[in-house]
């Protein structure tokens, strides 16, 4: 076309971070809700909710990788950190529905309390992990006790 250069032709790129993109909140709000998922902070609060959805989702199915894979030390790290992205995404979504509607400090620290608690649990788990067999499957589920303490009935001969 005369007079159109290319620049003019391409569709305007929507950026990671552009103002125009404005994200729909994912969950119902109440009617009564001060949320404003149009404001700088509700979108803010979106963004944290879809990252912390996305950090359990992701763990989740790297987590079903590392146990068909039998490396059990890997579990209890993305459980730890599939917990604390799906608290912090519940956290945020109740909060919205409920009062002032983004995280407050408060939030914050009971977040951080039950991370602590957390952490220790899965540092328990992780030390332990090293205890498990990780021989293969058919080693796992096999009888290994009738094996090692049954008799076999042996001639008296000796291999040399």
């Amino acid at each position: 076309m005369p007079g159109q250069t290319r620049k003019t032709r391409t569709k305007r790129r929507v950026k990671k971070n552009d103002p125009k993109k404005i994200r729909r909140v994912p969950w119902s709000l109440d009617e009564h809700s001060l949320f404003d998922p149009e404001s700088k902070e509700g979108q803010s609060s979106i963004e944290t909710w879809h990252l912390g959805k996305s950090v359990g989702k992701w763990s989740l199915i790297l987590a079903i990788g590392a146990f068909f894979l039998q490396w059990w030390w890997l579990i209890p790290v993305l459980a730890f950190f599939g917990m604390m992205g799906s608290s912090v995404a519940s956290s945020v979504q109740a909060k919205s529905n409920t009062g002032y509607p983004h995280l407050e400090h408060t939030d914050a620290m009971g977040l951080g309390v039950a991370g602590c608690l957390l952490f220790f649990i899965c540092f328990a788990a992780f030390i332990g992990s090293f205890y498990l067999p990780s021989d293969g499957w058919g080693e796992i589920f096999t009888d290994q006790q009738a094996s090692e303490f049954g008799s076999t009935a042996s001639d008296g001969d000796i291999d040399e």
